[in-house]
C-alpha cells in the first residue's frame, strides 16, 4: 500500500491524522451564514424577558450587599483609626448586637441596622430568588419545590424585619 493511498497522513513527527479531520485548521471550517438562526441547543429552557428581569434583579441584590458589606469595612477603618491613641473604660459588658465601628441606620420603619445586617438581608434575599428562579426553570410553575421557594420568597421581608425588631428589643432591655 502506496502512502498516497492511504487515509491517513503523517505531519513530520506528529502522530498519523485523518484526512476527513478539520478541528485543527480553522481555515477549512465552513463559513457560517449571519442570517441563519438556529436555536441554542445547550440552553435547558426558554429565555424570557421574565428570567432575564430575575436574573438582573438577584444580581443587583447580589451587588448591594456587596456594597453594604464595603460600607461596613470603611466604617470600621474609620472607627479604628479615631480610636487609635485613645484609652476606653466599658463597666459593661456589650451584648454583641452593635458591632465596633458598626453605626446603626435610624429610621421610622426599619429597625436599627448596621451596613452588616443590611448586607446580610440583601444577599440572603437575593439568594432566596435565586432559588426560586431556578425551581422555576427546572421544575415549572406547577411544582411543589417552585411553591415553596415562592412562600419562602414572600415570607423573608417580613421575617427578617421581626427579627431585626426583636433583636433591638432585647438590646434596649
Amino acid at each position: 500500500m502506496k502512502p498516497s493511498e492511504s487515509k491517513f497522513h503523517v505531519d513530520g513527527d506528529s502522530k498519523p491524522k485523518a484526512e476527513g479531520s478539520h478541528s485543527d485548521n480553522p481555515s477549512r471550517q465552513p463559513p457560517t451564514n449571519s442570517r441563519v438562526k438556529a436555536k441554542p441547543q445547550y440552553i435547558p429552557f426558554k429565555a424570557s424577558k421574565t428570567n432575564v428581569f430575575s436574573n438582573v434583579v438577584i444580581n443587583s441584590l447580589f451587588g448591594l450587599g456587596l456594597y453594604y458589606l464595603y460600607k461596613d469595612y470603611q466604617e470600621d477603618k474609620i472607627a479604628t483609626a479615631k480610636a487609635r491613641g485613645t484609652v476606653t473604660i466599658v463597666h459593661e459588658r456589650a451584648d454583641g448586637t452593635q458591632f465596633k465601628g458598626s453605626q446603626s441606620r435610624t429610621s421610622s420603619f426599619l429597625p436599627k441596622m448596621s451596613y452588616r445586617d443590611l448586607s446580610f438581608v440583601t444577599v440572603g434575599f437575593g439568594f432566596l430568588l435565586q432559588l426560586a428562579n431556578m425551581a422555576h426553570v427546572s421544575f415549572g410553575k406547577k411544582s411543589p419545590l417552585y411553591r415553596a421557594s415562592v412562600l419562602s420568597v414572600a415570607l423573608y421581608p417580613p421575617f427578617a424585619y421581626y427579627m431585626y425588631t426583636l433583636r433591638d428589643q432585647k438590646a434596649v432591655k
